[in-house]
């Protein structure tokens, strides 16, 4: 005859099962905060790859056509005639940008000038600003790829108030005399010293 031994049943506790509930929810927990953090980061610095890529190729339709091409602020980027801002119109580049062949040189599209590219800008963040302090409303490439006129730096910030005191998670473009344009994480303040990414 067999003898029945009685099956041993495993599993786990109602205590065991709280415990793994919690240290799954204090990890979660360490996680969203970071995972939040590098989403905004990546939202700017989506904004300022795109303005970048806009600035290189206004300098590069200056040499190519062997005339002054322009990027310059608007606030109107759908409409169907989009002009550049004037110093005195409110915002900076949060409504968006344009690049324009600059024909008689003077940083203001007519409708005569062609317009190469119109960038409304996107995104969730908090805006671009005057790095420092100053207008800054355009940069104008001549025929040489030079754009001469004052260094300016704009700064491109996240959207909550608490993210855009965290200067991590804000970019500058810096815009030397010549018209290197260049990124940075720091503040506006070090685009005279910082390394560019």
């Amino acid at each position: 005859m067999h003898a029945s031994h009685p099956q041993t049943q495993r599993g786990v506790t109602l205590i065991e099962l709280m415990i793994v509930i919690t240290i799954v929810s204090i990890i979660s927990m360490m996680g969203v905060p970071s995972f939040a953090r590098l989403l905004t980061s990546n939202t700017v610095s989506s904004q300022v790859n795109g303005f970048l890529v806009d600035a290189h190729f206004t300098r590069s339709e200056a040499l190519k056509r062997g005339t002054s091409v322009t990027l310059c602020r608007t606030v109107n980027p759908d409409a169907a005639e989009p002009a550049c801002a004037k110093s005195t119109d409110a915002g900076g580049w949060e409504s968006g940008w344009l690049v324009f062949v600059d024909s008689d040189n003077d940083g203001v599209r007519t409708s005569s000038e062609q317009l190469l590219r119109v960038q409304q800008y996107q995104g969730d963040s908090g805006g671009i600003r005057a790095g420092d302090g100053t207008a800054y409303d355009a940069i104008r490439y001549r025929a040489t790829g030079w754009a001469p006129g004052k260094a300016a730096s704009l700064r491109f910030l996240p959207k909550s108030a608490a993210a855009q005191s965290d200067v991590k998670l804000g970019r500058t473009v810096c815009i030397n005399t010549l018209g290197r344009v260049r990124s940075m994480n720091s503040s506006a303040a070090d685009c005279a010293s910082g390394s560019a990414s």
